[in-house]
């Protein structure tokens, strides 16, 4: 009688063995199907991997301990490269103008499904040196593919991480420009329940407009130059609020109340 072959099955090492889009798979895997998590990650039939017995379960399963620890800041690299081509990161986030700025707070509402977004906005050609290529939203796009299939998920959390730090700092610095509602706000105690819903489904709308309203102010209301203010430098465009925010006289021209930024 011959023995069985036994089945070889590969794991992935770590997160540097993970790409954007298999990420994104293993994040709409409900916590309780493993076997789900062990499907994507080994590319075996879900159903296949429910047969297996609990020893090759549980060694496979030992293999992937590293899902435990994502990625940190400290994985960040300047300059990645794909398929031969390098790419690098911005080499100064305060360059970025308005437009770039409202794209990827728009992708920042989700994050994990737009992820190979952002990273195409980060991440450009490198033309020589430290000089990378100049932002155009349909190479953008084209190179979000790509990203999406050949970017690993430890180069790529570590970029968003870096991004995020630099972005609390901005927030932080021009705190005055966004709205943080106090849940114990004695206004709020006064509403009926029709108002308080009303008040939710409005604060909803603003929070997902919020930056796009925040160009429309720019614009003093003329969609006609919305075009130009999203080339405006993004730092710059926030000095010019804080300056207006500070100025009675035109802070109170303009419904700053309802679309100042949310929090």
């Amino acid at each position: 009688m011959k023995k069985e072959k036994k089945k070889i099955i590969t794991v992935p090492d770590g997160w540097a063995d993970i790409n954007i889009y298999t990420f994104q798979e293993l994040k709409n895997v409900k916590k309780k199907k493993i076997y789900e998590t062990i499907s994507i990650l080994t590319d075996e039939d879900p159903e296949e991997v429910k047969t297996w017995d609990m020893a090759s379960y549980s060694r496979v399963h030992g293999a992937m301990s590293w899902l435990n620890s994502l990625p940190t800041i400290e994985d960040f690299k300047k300059v990645i490269e794909i398929d031969g081509e390098k790419y690098g990161f911005i080499n100064r986030l305060s360059i970025l103008n308005l437009g770039n700025w409202v794209d990827i707070e728009h992708y920042l509402i989700n994050p994990v499904k737009n992820l190979h977004k952002l990273m195409s906005i980060f991440y450009r050609p490198i033309i020589i040196d430290d000089i990378i290529e100049p932002y155009d939203s349909v190479s953008a796009i084209n190179r979000s593919e790509l990203f999406r299939e050949k970017m690993n998920i430890q180069e790529c959390y570590g970029a968003l991480l870096f991004f995020f730090e630099y972005r609390e700092g901005i927030f932080k610095k021009y705190s005055g420009l966004f709205i943080k509602r106090d849940p114990e706000s004695k206004e709020d105690e006064l509403e009926s329940e029709a108002e308080k819903l009303a008040r939710m489904e409005e604060d909803k709308k603003l929070s997902k407009w919020s930056w796009l309203g925040y160009a429309y102010t720019l614009a003093k209301g003329d969609v006609t130059k919305l075009e130009a203010v999203l080339k405006l430098n993004f730092i710059f465009t926030l000095n010019i609020k804080a300056f207006e925010k500070e100025n009675k006289i035109i802070y109170e021209h303009y419904d700053y109340q309802r679309y100042n930024l949310r929090g």
